[in-house]
Formats: C-alpha cells, structure tokens, sequence
C-alpha cells in the first residue's frame, strides 16, 4: 500500500501486482484489466471466478451450514403449526426493514392475525431491541419473539424474555461481543467459522433462515422466490461486499426487481423512473 498526496488529499494506492494465474485468464476470457480487478476483490480460483460471473439459485449453500440453523428451524416451525403468536423484531434501517417484510410476506398464508412486528423509532428508540416493545409483546400473548439485523448485544433483554417464559430466536449480521444473549436459538453469520459466505447482510441471514424453514415447509419456497427484490434491496443498502452469496441474492432480486408484484417497490420504482426498466447495483 503506498500513500500519495493527490489535490491535497492523501489516496492509499494499492501496490499489489499480484492477479489471476493466465491459465484462469485464459479459461474465462479475461483481459488483465477485469483479472486484476477480481483480484482486488479476492476472487482468484477457477471455482470463484465462475461463481462470480455465472453463480445462481443452485450454488447457494446449505442453510444449516450456518451455527444454530438446525435449533433455528425446529423452533418456528412448531410456533407456526401451533398457531402461537410470534412477534418479529427488526430495525429502522433498509437492511432492518425488508428482513421483517421478506417474513411477514414468506408466511403469509400462516398469519392468521397471529405474526406482529416491530420496528424501533430512530430518534426516540435508536437500533437493538428495547424492553418497552419487549414488554408489550409479552402482555399481547406472544410466545416467540424472531430478532432479524439485530440482538447479538441484547444480554439484557434476551434474560427478560427468559424470566418471562417467551423463546428468542435470534438473528443478526453484526458483531458479536464477548457475551452472547440467551437463546433459544442463535443465527449469525460471524459465529459460524464453516459457512463460506459470512458477509450475509441481516435480510441475507432472514433469507438463509426462511429458505431452511422451507426444506421442512416446502409450500413456502415459491413464496420466499417471490419475494428476493427484497433480499437484493436490503442487501445492497447495507453496502455488504457483492461477492459469492450476496452476489448471487442481489443478481436474482435484481432480475425480480423489474417486474415485482409487491406493491410498495412498484410505487418507489414509479416515483424514481425506473419502473420497468432494468436496474443495477453499481
């Protein structure tokens, strides 16, 4: 890495000459330029160069690759069958938002009135969870409470739905600190040192969950696919790295995105011109 003061600004060059091997070059057509470029991006094997260029639905792994996945899965499915009332915890931001719309439009034909959500106030509130919406949710009755981009920090208030008899399913993109709230179950990329892509965006980790759901659920496969624009909206706002899975989540939302059925990007994609035209991530 070098420094040079360019305008009075100080850049930091990359300095690094190494690139793909011409034998990789040569196998996929590339020009040193685009070679280089995927090397900057650490996609250097045969194997990620084709998943970069050519990955779809069928190169997606395993959603119970990821730690907890298997707990994760068992416990909304025996909510949902039993009809319990299920509050879904999510946060302000877009990432926060479309992972609460991707569950409450995936399982739709399950919420009979018994699936809420919530989603704190960014000046009144701020991000995580907070014990007043907690609070409510357990004198509504509700018996699940399924975090999605936030929780790995709630020690606090994941013991106060324990003392309360309410199961949390936890699932979250950040970092975790050095204790880990109490759960019935917990989905975080970052504490799955196995799972190859563990850059997933919080509406990515909702995905990996909802997609495991459906190998126990399969009517809601189709659901799930109908609704991956807004896998790709969230997954590009949070301004994750578009490599491997999130590359292939985005390429697929965003093909979805241009003839979407969901009402609300309909009316964004008006207002900004876009609504039928084809629409990219840069």
């Amino acid at each position: 890495m070098e420094v040079r003061k360019i305008f009075s600004k100080s850049w930091r060059i990359n300095t690094d000459s190494s690139q793909c091997s011409p034998e990789i070059m040569e196998e996929f057509g590339l020009s040193p330029l685009i070679a280089k470029l995927l090397t900057n991006r650490k996609v250097t094997t045969s194997e990620e160069v084709k998943f970069f260029f050519k990955g779809g639905k069928k190169d997606l792994p395993c959603p119970f690759l990821l730690k907890g996945m298997d707990q994760a899965v068992d416990l909304f499915e025996a909510s949902l069958k039993n009809k319990e009332k299920i509050l879904i915890y999510g946060d302000y931001d877009v990432d926060g938002l479309t992972s609460v719309a991707l569950i409450l439009r995936t399982l739709r034909r399950y919420n009979t009135g018994n699936i809420i959500y919530y989603l704190p106030k960014r000046l009144a509130e701020g991000y995580g969870l907070h014990l007043q919406a907690l609070t409510k949710a357990v004198n509504y009755g509700c018996t699940l409470v399924v975090t999605v981009d936030c929780g790995i920090t709630a020690c606090s208030e994941a013991d106060y739905l324990a003392e309360k008899g309410v199961k949390l399913l936890l699932t979250d993109h950040h970092e975790p600190g050095e204790q880990l709230p109490t759960a019935a179950s917990l989905v975080n990329p970052k504490l799955s040192p196995d799972y190859p892509y563990p850059q997933l965006a919080g509406v990515g980790v909702a995905f990996k969950l909802l997609q495991g759901l459906a190998t126990r659920m399969p009517e809601l496969e189709v659901d799930l696919w109908e609704n991956i624009d807004l896998v790709a909206l969230g997954t590009i706002a949070d301004v994750v790295p578009l490599l491997g899975e999130n590359r292939v989540l985005v390429k697929e939302g965003l093909k979805a995105l241009k003839n979407t059925g969901n009402p609300g990007l309909r009316a964004l994609m008006s207002q900004t011109g876009l609504l039928g035209k084809k629409i990219e991530s840069w």
